[in-house]
């Protein structure tokens, strides 16, 4: 299986991951092949904490194993390792080790430069200087770590959905100040769910356009979208108080947290993927060709000509395209990045990470209104 390790030459000054390419940086990463089958999948992670610190995420070889502390294993065959990056100059601010991998570990940005590192059975809290702020326990069910976590696009609430009674799934909330909770909840499972402070949106079932609002306080509401919409299953809140809906078919629908539709799209014959928030006036999004292939003929599904686009997010105006790598889309995880104040864009291929300036980004897509 396949592991990944950072390529660093030296500098006189810093460590330096970058090699200058055309209209940006690449951030090099070598990869390596494991004989072990149980190797872990080599899952890169993106986050940018502020618009000059990049974290990327992967699992790394455990060359020496330890003896096991309450806050960190270290015995296992594989650690979680994550490199803090400028992304302007691609220098390497710090690495940090946190222990065994497993697939439920994830680093998130949250408010205030801070992040979360989520382990098999804990949330940890970070400061920008590396310096653990608060623990979280996290229960296993039947002893297996099955976590899905999200947070707010405030950055001041991180929702952990895990395995509840047959058909549910338990939330808890937590602050990100200390990790304090704030609520408990329980949904339906195997949602496709975003959330922002004020709790969680998920398309209702046996809706074709309806979605629940599930407040922290317990409450239920039903936002219906208008008969104009006729497709679209995926919520994504792009600030606290809009949601763009996606999925089913080439558009997007802007709303606002009480259901009112704003505007609609439609990018004409692309399927769109996942939708990626970058602060209270741009998101973007993932858009492809996507081929459904023919059994019959033996010819597989396929996806051809990926691009990532950012939108205004009050006008759904496209401000920029960036022409993606095919080799990142059948890689897990999530892949491309957007620093806060939209100036950079990270993507990771098979090979590196590249950082391009939004302001070198090819000419805007026409989205038909």
């Amino acid at each position: 299986m396949l592991g990944v390790a950072l390529v660093v030459s030296r500098s006189a000054t810093a460590d330096r991951a970058a090699g200058e390419t055309p209209g940006g940086l690449q951030l090099k990463l070598d990869k390596y092949w494991e004989a072990s089958e149980h190797a872990p999948f080599g899952r890169v992670q993106l986050a940018y904490l502020s618009n000059d610190r990049l974290a990327i995420s992967f699992p790394t070889r455990n060359r020496k194993p330890e003896l096991s502390s309450r806050l960190s294993r270290r015995n296992g065959t594989y650690l979680f390792k994550t490199v803090f990056v400028d992304p302007h100059s691609g220098v390497v601010a710090a690495q940090h080790e946190w222990g065994d991998y497993h697939g439920s570990n994830e680093l998130l940005s949250v408010a205030n430069g801070r992040f979360v590192v989520i382990d098999e059975d804990a949330i940890q809290l970070y400061g920008h200087d590396v310096e653990l702020i608060a623990v979280h326990p996290l229960e296993k069910v039947k002893k297996i770590p099955h976590f899905k976590v999200f947070v707010s696009p405030s950055g001041h609430r991180v929702y952990v959905f895990q395995p509840g009674e047959p058909g549910t799934d338990n939330v808890i909330v937590l602050d990100t100040g200390r990790l304090n909770l704030v609520a408990k909840l329980t949904v339906p499972s195997g949602l496709i769910p975003s959330v922002n402070e004020d709790g969680i949106v998920y398309k209702a079932s046996g809706t074709e356009s309806q979605f629940v609002k599930l407040l922290l306080s317990g409450k239920k509401s039903i936002i219906s979208l208008p008969g104009s919409v006729s497709c679209g299953n995926v919520p994504t809140f792009i600030s606290e108080s809009r949601l763009v809906i996606s999925g089913g078919c080439p558009s997007l629908v802007l709303i606002n947290a009480n259901g009112e539709m704003i505007k609609k799209i439609n990018i004409d014959r692309r399927t769109l993927g996942t939708i990626t928030p970058v602060n209270k006036s741009i998101f973007c999004t993932e858009t492809y060709d996507f081929r459904k292939g023919n059994a019959a003929l033996d010819i597989s599904p396929s996806v051809d000509d990926p691009h990532l686009i950012c939108l205004d997010a009050l006008t759904l105006s496209a401000t920029a395209d960036i022409p993606l790598t095919l080799a990142h889309q059948d890689h897990v995880g999530p892949t491309v990045a957007v620093a806060p104040d939209a100036s950079t864009i990270a993507m990771y291929t098979r090979q590196a990470v590249s950082i391009i300036p939004l302001n070198q980004a090819e000419v805007p897509v026409e989205g038909k209104k």
